[in-house]
């Protein structure tokens, strides 16, 4: 059990990154073809589905959960929000931080 003495804490930021073709293998997993070619093709773009922005913070989400001394396969996934602020870039390092909520 989570305990509440935990809540509202931020823990140390996770470095990430992705490459173009991760951006790729993104789309074809979730069945983009041959229709799709700007999300699949770097003379296309590549352009980067919104979706994608889910992604990059799963390192974090992982090593929340083990920093935390979870059990992962107790973890349900209850809230996920994407703010895009513009196109993402098809390839990045990011900084991802979790809060205990």
């Amino acid at each position: 059990m989570l305990s509440t003495d935990l809540q509202g804490r931020t823990l140390d930021p996770f470095p990430c990154k992705y490459t173009d073709k991760d951006v790729f293998l993104y789309a074809l997993s979730v069945g983009c073809g041959v229709d799709d070619l700007d999300f699949l093709y770097e003379g296309r773009g590549p352009k980067v589905l919104p979706t994608f922005a889910v992604v990059p913070p799963f390192p974090t989400l992982f090593g929340t959960v083990i920093e935390l001394g979870l059990d992962l396969k107790k973890v349900v996934h209850g809230e996920q929000e994407i703010i895009i602020h513009g196109p993402i870039p098809a390839k990045a390092k990011l900084e991802n931080q979790a809060t205990v909520s």
